[in-house]
């Protein structure tokens, strides 16, 4: 399922331009649709699980 930069900010707890610069800096993959970003929830997963590695 693709979330958009709102959604998928709101289940990370973060403001949406932080989840934009996450995307920018190539720490969270997304896919650009027209001209918003696309979050996919399996990216979205590992992102987290990677981070609670850390």
């Amino acid at each position: 399922m693709l979330l958009n930069t709102f959604e998928a900010a709101e289940q990370l707890r973060i403001a949406p331009a932080t989840l934009r610069w996450l995307i920018k800096s190539g720490e969270l993959r997304a896919y650009r649709l027209a001209r918003a970003f696309r979050i996919d929830s399996a990216d979205l997963e590992a992102f987290l699980r990677e981070r609670a590695a850390r």
